[in-house]
């Protein structure tokens, strides 16, 4: 099973200290700029865990 891996860009940090850019650069993950309706966002920032 393969996992399409996407990456919400938003420009907002320094490409060189960014995570989710260097994924993009090394193309383990694509770019978005909107999430569609069915989407899993994952924040280890959340308040909230299940």
């Amino acid at each position: 099973m393969t996992v399409n891996l996407k990456v919400l860009m938003l420009k907002q940090d320094d490409p060189r200290k960014c995570s989710a850019a260097k994924l993009v650069k090394f193309g383990l993950a694509k770019p978005v700029t909107r999430t569609a309706s069915r989407t899993l966002i994952l924040n280890p920032f959340s308040k909230k865990h299940y």
